[in-house]
């Protein structure tokens, strides 16, 4: 897979990363106990699931979607 930008965490902008096991990918934020005082991941079946996932942010008023 090529490289990717991924979006800093939600949360805490805290950069995000990703990793792989034998069943899946996950990737999540860096900074393990900020602002939420729990571990902020997301997880998928494949490397693109994942990604997906991650990127996704709710609508705001930069969004088309209103």
């Amino acid at each position: 897979m090529c490289e990717v930008n991924l979006k800093p965490c939600p949360f805490c902008g805290a950069k995000a990363f990703l990793w792989r096991w034998n069943g899946g990918t996950r990737i999540d934020c860096s900074n393990w106990n900020a602002v939420t005082g729990h571990f902020v991941g997301i997880q998928g079946k494949t490397d693109e699931e994942a990604i997906a996932l991650w990127q996704r942010r709710f609508p705001n008023e930069s969004d088309d979607r209103k």
